[in-house]
């Protein structure tokens, strides 16, 4: 059965990079999330990749053409078009 930690739980990063088969976080920025996926990677002792995901909160807005924004980390606002580039960034 995978396991997915889910949060930090005070775990050394070190831990989150090689013992469950994913993380799942909250309050990263999308400056940060590149270089955290790099330590993960840089810090993973088995070769196996450990996939890394966020959660945010979403209201999508009616004008697809609305601005993404992100507040405290965690909750994310815009329309359609700025959130799909949002995430492929």
């Amino acid at each position: 059965m995978p396991l997915v930690a889910i949060g930090r739980c005070r775990q050394d990063l070190s831990w989150l990079a090689n013992e469950p088969d994913a993380w799942i976080w909250h309050g990263i920025g999308e400056d940060e999330t590149a270089p955290a996926v790099k330590k993960l990677n840089d810090l993973n002792e088995d070769g196996n990749w450990h996939p890394f995901g966020y959660q945010n909160f979403v209201e999508l807005l009616d004008d697809p053409d609305a601005p993404c924004e992100l507040f405290n980390k965690i909750y994310l606002r815009g329309g359609a078009k700025s959130m799909a580039q949002f995430w492929r960034k």
